[in-house]
């Protein structure tokens, strides 16, 4: 599950699992025939159009040309390591 960001005070803070408004919004556009049928083609086109034009794009050395910002935490998969 990725995180949700939210602000608290200044501060920037990642929400793992969804928020209420995210749960509530989600179980009402399910109740929609159209965007369940949205949802279930924009999963077809991961599987695969998506994937034939991500193999393209790697094997012509595309790269994307953005910003991009990783943050991830060593604390919790090195406890998960020992556990």
């Amino acid at each position: 599950m990725l995180p949700c960001f939210t602000l608290q005070g200044s501060r920037l803070v990642a929400v793992v699992g969804p928020t209420v408004v995210q749960v509530i919004s989600q179980a009402s556009a399910s109740a929609n025939p159209e965007v369940v049928l949205a949802m279930i083609e924009d999963y077809r086109a991961g599987l695969t159009v998506d994937r034939q034009h991500e193999k393209a794009d790697r094997a012509a050395g595309d790269r994307l040309r953005l910003p991009l910002l990783v943050l991830w935490t060593i604390s919790r998969i090195s406890m998960a390591i020992r556990s």
